[in-house]
């Protein structure tokens, strides 16, 4: 131990070595032995100047240098600490981590409903009340307006469910495909269309880009029909993009995606939520799966799935034209595209099955969907409104030929319904044709 403590310390000696006269720069020069006096004997024979060698900086001053670079370091890290902070909040890594929006959609409700029918008597007492010029005006029109917003409460997810328990309510475990390949999917778009986002009720690709950003950099509380619909759509994307050997699937290894994001899509659609809540999101992820179903030919699931989004869509009211009154352009467009995809899809269902639509056509006052003057779009727009067609002449054969009380009408009467039916669809063929 006494050893070790006379040992001289690598500072110790840098400290003595520092205090040791240099060679003068003439002797350095000539490379002769110095006698580090000044002026040295060397000098003074040679008779020049005797030029001592330039002080380095003490060493004993570094460091305070390595503590104002380590203090410097200590605050870019607790920068980057904050920054990473500020990104956590703005994006996520797992859906778990994704805060839900409880404010699901307000439902319709149909002129003969107690609600409705109750606020417009509220009304015409107001009316009533203001064009009488009764005392205490002000209070009694006060009064008024707080029963009209009691019969119209705001709608919440705890009207969907027997619990309010928030475990109902827990986003999916998910592990989402890396923000670059999404990223540079969209940036695909403008490039070229891709056929799902054409010929299928998706068409608004500024929707579809939105909805990316939404799941993967999210700025407010999202549903766990916005990450459902976002994978579906996507997996229907991946699909594309294999098969038709894009760009993409040389850049990335897209089937090695595939299995994340179909067990994605999967696990949202299997949530209490996306069953029960009716909203666009959710009526969009059915309709995916039922898509998907189809592909599988999974009769059953389809039929159950496509049962779920025609309840939806007439709990939101996307039958009847009101609806859309107060709905931007877009979104309108993009609400009526998609419930007469469900409509087409239940009435084919209907007839394939021999089982009633869950969409009436006597309770349906919305028009068909707008035909595009995009020359592209334009086509696909027609066939399906002659397809949509169809699918009412298909609905009509099962409730006038097939239903419990088509059966029990005399024959000559389903002879009669059956020939009027064969009538239209002979009608309906060139229609097809021109398109």
């Amino acid at each position: 131990m006494s050893e070790l403590k006379s040992e001289e310390t690598i500072q110790d000696r840098r400290n003595r070595l520092s205090s040791v006269p240099k060679a003068c720069e003439g002797c350095r020069v000539r490379k002769v032995r110095c006698d580090r006096s000044n002026p040295c004997a060397n000098c003074r024979i040679s008779g020049i100047v005797c030029q001592q060698t330039g002080a380095k900086p003490d060493i004993r001053a570094k460091p305070d240098k390595v503590s104002r670079l380590e203090g410097l370091i200590e605050r870019l890290d607790e920068r980057l600490g904050r920054i990473e902070i500020q990104l956590d909040h703005s994006r996520h890594t797992t859906p778990e981590r994704l805060t839900i929006d409880s404010r699901p959609a307000r439902m319709y409700e149909g002129g003969s409903s107690f609600n409705n029918q109750s606020v417009q008597a509220t009304e015409v007492a107001q009316i009533t009340a203001i064009s009488q010029g009764s005392g205490g005006g002000e209070n009694l029109h006060a009064s008024l307006d707080d029963l009209k917003s009691l019969l119209q409460p705001p709608t919440t997810l705890a009207d969907f469910q027997f619990s309010r328990s928030d475990a109902l309510r827990s986003m999916p475990a998910m592990d989402l495909v890396p923000s670059g390949l999404i990223v540079d999917i969209v940036r695909s778009f403008k490039v070229r269309t891709p056929f799902f986002l054409t010929s299928h009720p998706i068409t608004d690709l500024p929707m579809v880009e939105d909805l990316f950003r939404k799941v993967y950099f999210p700025t407010e509380p999202l549903t766990i029909g916005h990450v459902t619909a976002m994978h579906g759509i996507l997996l229907s994307l991946l699909k594309e993009f294999i098969g038709l050997k894009d760009p993409l699937a040389e850049k990335y290894d897209l089937p090695s995606y595939m299995p994340t994001v179909e067990k994605n899509f999967n696990a949202g659609l299997e949530t209490y939520e996306i069953l029960a809540v009716p909203s666009f999101e959710n009526v969009l992820s059915l309709l995916l799966a039922v898509i998907k179903a189809q592909d599988e030919a999974n009769v059953l699931l389809s039929t159950t799935l496509i049962g779920a989004a025609a309840r939806h869509c007439i709990m939101l009211g996307y039958h009847r034209a009101a609806t859309y009154r107060d709905q931007k352009p877009n979104m309108a467009q993009n609400m009526n595209k998609l419930f007469w995809t469900v409509y087409l899809v239940d009435k084919n269902m209907s007839l394939l099955l021999g089982r009633a639509s869950c969409i009436q056509d006597y309770d349906i006052d919305v028009p068909h969907p707008t035909v595009s003057k995009d020359p592209v779009a334009r086509a696909w727009d027609e066939g399906f409104v002659v397809w949509l067609t169809l699918g009412r002449l298909q609905g009509q054969i099962f409730d006038r030929v097939y239903s419990a009380a088509a059966l029990k009408l005399p024959q000559q009467v389903r002879n009669q319904n059956i020939e009027v039916l064969a009538e239209e669809l002979h009608q309906w063929l060139p229609r097809m044709d021109a398109v």
